[in-house]
């Protein structure tokens, strides 16, 4: 399945599931919520501020990822935008 020297990255925040399966663990500093918007904001937005009518759903998103680095720039992206559209439903719903 895999060739070899090929790497498996494995993320988890569970212990025991990372000394189950991995040779080495490397642990990642979590970042502060300043750092988590901003990254955040570059990831999504691809500028350094989020903009207003955006802040509710971006500080859920970044919430949702705990100042996990990986988590800011891979998966809290498509977070974002299942609550976007899924926020833009509920308010067509209102209406």
């Amino acid at each position: 399945m895999f060739g070899p020297g090929s790497r498996i990255l494995v993320t988890s925040r569970d212990r025991q599931v990372r000394e189950n399966v991995a040779d080495e663990i490397y642990e990642v500093e979590e970042l502060n919520c300043s750092e988590a918007r901003q990254l955040f904001s570059l990831s999504v937005f691809k500028g350094n501020h989020i903009p207003k009518d955006y802040m509710g759903l971006s500080i859920r998103a970044v919430n949702y990822a705990k100042g996990n680095p990986l988590g800011l720039k891979v998966l809290v992206p498509s977070y974002f935008l299942k609550l976007f559209f899924f926020n833009f439903i509920f308010d067509l719903r209102i209406k």
